[in-house]
Parts: C-alpha cells; structure tokens; sequence
C-alpha cells in the first residue's frame, strides 16, 4: 500500500524519495521472518499520507510473514505520531495538531499458474483528531498472468478501494480505481507496454503508452499518455504531476 514511498507504476525509472530509517530482519529456518523498523526526521508526506510526520518523533512498526502453501502471508503494523498543523492553521481555538495513527495490515501473494495477491489496511486515527474518521480501510487485490502468445503477453490487474467510516458530521469518502497492464516484449531487450486506470467514482481514464528500447549503456523510453488534468492516484496531493493531462515524453537514459 506504498506506507513510505509514493512510486508510480508508469515510471520507467521507479524513482521515488526515500526516508530515514533502520529496519532489521530475522529468518528462521522455515522460511518465516520477522521484519522491525524505526523511521526519524522524515518531514515529507509518504505514500497515502495527507499530512507529514512529526520528524522529531519517531515512528516504528513491525511485520510477521510466513510461508502458506505457495506463497506467503504477513501482518504487519506502523504507528506514527502525524502533524495537522498546516491543515489547521485557519482554524480558531485549536491548540493540539499533533495526533497518532495507527496501520494494521494483511497481505498475501500466490504462485498458482496465475499470480494472486491481496493486501488489506485498516487505519485507526486518534479520536481528538476531529479532521479525519476514527476508521479508514484500504484494500487491493490483483492477478497477474503471461500467456504464451509469441514472445509472451504479460498480462497484471488490480482493482483498489479506499473508504472512511465518517462521524461527527464527516462526509463519506469512496475511492475505486481498476487497472489493467499489459507488457510485449519485442527482442530480448525491448518492449512495448500499455497501462490502464479507470476510476469508478469519477469516471475518469487514466491512459499510458511506453516503447522502451535498451541497448548495453542506453535506454531510449517513447511514452505517451491521456489522464485528467487533475491527477487523483497514489495519494498525490499535488506533487505527483509526472502524467498530467495529454502529452508525449522522450526519455533518454545512460546507465553507467
């Protein structure tokens, strides 16, 4: 669900900033591990995030994921103190902009012939926090496929919800996106893919075209897109303009 990161699928280069952390991971013989992580002086909003972190508290969290038939399941959880201040600065006789958050999940993946995954969030927000519903959920699931059509037709869906339980006169929040994905290889190095996002509340497109061409130290990317001029995926809260409206990009890359 992207806690600590906002990358775009679209991007050829998968670039995204990072954040200040430790995380440590133990594996048992069984394959189960145990992950556990620490994050400290982040002051950018990550992944969903409306609000940025208090960067001089630390947040920390866990995972627990074990191997089921196969494939594997996980739990895990993130607690983080957030910070409404710009959020309510125009707002009188409000003096605590500090409130917890807390991020319970499950998610699984499966190698069955078909690839099968899903991932399950609930979010609990602190009670005083009168912005934001005490309960949001996010969950997604998918399926990815290769049929054998000349040099194998990659074939990846998903379909996302995000919803609140309003209260105290909140409204009610629905996001649905559906996407489907399909990647051509042409030759061994180069490759034709076309990504779709269809959002069910809005009823927009999201329409994206990529030609990549590689060579040892060169990748040319050829990319055209058709999207709404105002961008409604990855929690963007207006940073994330890589895609926006009608366009045609060249992107050329030197790998050193």
């Amino acid at each position: 669900m992207m806690w600590f990161d906002k990358m775009d699928f679209r991007d050829p280069l998968q670039i995204t900033d990072g954040v200040y952390s430790l995380l440590g991971r133990y594996y048992f013989n069984n394959n189960i591990n145990i992950w556990l992580w620490g994050l400290y002086g982040n002051k950018k909003v990550k992944g969903w995030e409306v609000v940025p972190s208090i960067n001089k508290i630390p947040e920390y969290g866990g995972r627990f994921q074990l191997p089921v038939g196969k494939g594997e399941l996980a739990a895990s959880y993130h607690n983080r103190i957030a910070d409404f201040s710009e959020l309510m600065a125009g707002i009188p006789m409000i003096t605590d902009t500090q409130f917890s958050e807390q991020l319970f999940a499950m998610d699984g993946k499966w190698d069955l012939g078909i690839g099968l995954w899903f991932e399950y969030v609930k979010k609990l927000n602190d009670k005083n926090n009168d912005l934001v519903s005490k309960w949001e959920t996010y969950y997604s699931l998918g399926f990815d496929y290769t049929f054998k059509l000349g040099n194998g037709l990659s074939l990846t869906s998903e379909f996302f919800h995000y919803g609140n339980n309003p209260d105290k006169g909140q409204d009610k929040i629905s996001n649905n996106f559906s996407t489907l994905s399909l990647v051509y290889p042409l030759v061994l190095s180069h490759s034709l893919s076309g990504l779709v996002y269809y959002n069910w509340d809005t009823k927009e497109w999201y329409r994206f075209l990529n030609l990549q061409l590689k060579y040892d130290y060169l990748s040319l990317y050829l990319m055209t897109f058709w999207n709404p001029d105002k961008f409604n995926l990855y929690g963007d809260n207006g940073g994330n303009s890589l895609f926006i409206g009608k366009g045609f990009q060249i992107m050329l890359v030197f790998d050193i």
